[in-house]
């Protein structure tokens, strides 16, 4: 049976940078679909700000916080590897809360959301941050001149 990663929040962040020492790697067997199941091998997740406060222990936010040894929780993207569950065929691209892993085990929880193939390619880390910092900024400024 072929294995995968997951991270899993071990500890829950202090004042000062979040570091690694939060974080347990875990090497996991891919899953099985059972009746009513299916697999998704997530290919694009999130990292965002709300992240550090689903890490905390406030339990009076909008959602319950993350629990420690538990995957850590982030949106993403991914396709049916295989299925058992009515509404996903084996193929189909699908988003929703699948945390930070590379397969996701699920009765339609964590694959909420079926589109089309017309994603494009994956953004690569480096092009994401591009995006997100300086450089996305710098241009939007000189193409508004």
């Amino acid at each position: 049976m072929s294995s995968y990663t997951q991270i899993n929040l071990a500890a829950r962040p202090t004042p000062g940078p979040i570091t690694r020492d939060l974080f347990e790697v875990v090497t996991k067997e891919v899953p099985s679909a059972g009746t009513g199941q299916l697999v998704v091998k997530q290919t694009q997740m999130s990292l965002d700000p709300a992240m550090i406060g689903w890490m905390s222990p406030d339990t009076e936010s909008y959602v319950p916080p993350v629990g420690i040894g538990e995957v850590m929780r982030s949106s993403g993207i991914g396709q049916v590897v295989e299925s058992q569950h009515p509404d996903f065929a084996v193929g189909d691209r699908v988003r929703g809360m699948m945390g930070w892993t590379e397969y996701c085990l699920s009765d339609g929880e964590c694959a909420t959301h079926q589109f089309g193939s017309n994603l494009g390619p994956p953004v690569s880390a480096s092009e994401f941050a591009e995006i997100t910092g300086s450089r996305y900024t710098e241009t939007r400024r000189a193409n508004r001149q």
